[in-house]
């Protein structure tokens, strides 16, 4: 499996992470992303970024593929975020 095709994060190997909904404000991963567990049916995704804003309402979004150049499958979760914390952890979970 790789996941890829992120300007943030150009490797073949990488990530290609989609923090939705965008907002004006300058939204910057300060730690990850990094695979947290996997297992045959599972793999979450995790990183952490600075607090968006907004709505609390957001949803984290990963799309990956066999292919860097194809990557048709996604996985998203929902979060709701702490307009207090500076910062917020994304989770994606990923099933087969």
């Amino acid at each position: 499996m790789v996941f890829s095709g992120s300007q943030i994060f150009p490797s073949p190997t990488s990530l290609s992470l989609f923090l939705l909904p965008r907002k004006s404000r300058h939204v910057w991963i300060t730690q990850g992303p990094e695979i947290e567990l996997s297992k045959d049916s599972l793999t979450i995704i995790r990183w952490t970024s600075n607090n968006p804003g907004g709505s609390p309402e957001h949803y984290a979004v990963v799309h990956y593929g066999t292919d860097p150049k194809n990557l048709s499958q996604m996985a998203k979760s929902h979060i709701r975020l702490n307009q207090n914390h500076p910062s917020t952890i994304f989770r994606v979970r990923r099933t087969t």
